[in-house]
């Protein structure tokens, strides 16, 4: 901007006879002001031609309330003309560009655009401090080291191409869990009169691998050694998705007042069709709404039954259908249930309409009839 003229008071003075030198002083803030003015010049290095501030001597502060850069940012390591660039800023064809040798931040780095993704050939993380153990940062872990993928409500796909290397340590699959600890998941059985109890085993795709089960027997229920039977389902709004494998382990059984069991009075461990056990089943075609039945191996049925109940009564008849017992006096000479004794693991093979079709991968302690 122009500059405005500038009128400095002039104050002649007259030296007594008490100084020696006698002269007069005119204008005595010219030299003050023009000191001021080299200073500026000198200090802040204004290229009135160029366009510039700061030309060779870094300014120490700038204090403002807006920046508006028309070009790019750069960020040099030292004084110039030597200094290395550390970091930039530039935009071309639309695309804005951040680089910068070493970026670290003490928050979240964060994308919510779609479309937004991360290329880099090296991903170290947790390699720093305590060796605390890992906890999700979505439930308010302190010490959260660790890469996660999606959060506690909303999974998403891990890919990985090529061959994944684990040198150290071996996967640790996942369980439900809450500071540490597994938390079962609880079924409370239903009552067929005094002949056995039911209920169904829900499979969804947010389940985790491993799979606690407490059984809850009905308030009043007291034949515990009849049969315990589990129907395969899957809930409609989650269903699993094909090669998902579910681990599913007996940890506990308890009465209507979750009191555990005398174990010596449950279903004794046998082989024989017919026996009594703890058994897992073929689902049912009933409440298609909510469930979809689902079939392990080989295992369909002739007719679908319409209920759970129907599911039961057809089990020793259809020839297609398998049921599978926890528990196998080939495995252990105690005919006595064990809590946590024995596992199967299914895994999902394929998908239909009505069901889904389940194999087992894996099992410890356990038996197959048909």
């Amino acid at each position: 901007m122009a500059f405005s003229p500038l009128t400095l008071a002039v104050t002649p003075l007259l030296e007594t006879t008490f100084i020696s030198d006698m002269k007069l002083i005119i204008n005595s803030n010219t030299t003050l002001l023009q000191t001021k003015i080299e200073d500026i010049v000198n200090t802040f290095e204004f290229d009135l031609v160029n366009k510039y501030i700061g030309v060779d001597n870094p300014i120490n502060k700038l204090l403002s309330q807006d920046v508006v850069v028309t070009n790019s940012i750069i960020f040099k390591a030292g004084v110039l003309p030597v200094a290395a660039t550390i970091a930039s800023l530039t935009q071309s064809s639309g695309v804005s560009t951040f680089s910068v040798d070493n970026l670290t931040f003490t928050k979240t780095l964060k994308s919510t655009a779609v479309g937004s993704k991360i290329s880099t050939p090296t991903i170290v993380i947790g390699t720093d401090g305590s060796n605390l153990p890992v906890t999700n940062p979505e439930t308010g872990g302190n010490a959260d080291k660790g890469l996660y993928v999606g959060d506690a409500t909303t999974p998403i796909k891990t890919r990985l191409y090529g061959e994944v290397e684990i040198p150290k340590q071996a996967i640790t699959q996942s369980y439900s869990s809450s500071g540490g600890v597994f938390t079962p998941k609880t079924i409370t059985l239903v009552a067929n009169g005094t002949s056995y109890v039911y209920a169904k085993l829900a499979l969804s795709k947010l389940d985790p691998q491993f799979i606690y089960v407490d059984l809850v027997f009905p308030v009043g229920y007291s034949n515990y050694g009849n049969p315990i039977w589990l129907l395969l389902h899957e809930l409609s709004a989650s269903r699993p998705a094909a090669g998902q494998t579910f681990t599913i382990i007996i940890n506990k059984i308890y009465k209507s007042d979750l009191t555990e069991v005398d174990y010596t009075l449950l279903p004794a461990i046998s082989n024989i069709a017919g026996a009594a056990g703890i058994n897992i089943m073929c689902g049912a075609n009933s409440d298609l709404t909510t469930y979809k039945r689902a079939h392990i191996n080989s295992a369909t049925w002739t007719t679908p039954p319409t209920s759970d109940v129907n599911a039961i009564a057809a089990i020793s008849t259809d020839l297609l259908a398998y049921y599978f017992r926890f528990g196998n006096t080939n495995n252990q000479v105690s005919t006595t249930v064990k809590p946590r004794g024995s596992s199967f693991s299914f895994t999902k093979s394929e998908q239909s309409t009505d069901y889904s079709n389940y194999t087992i991968t894996a099992s410890q302690n356990t038996v197959v009839i048909n």
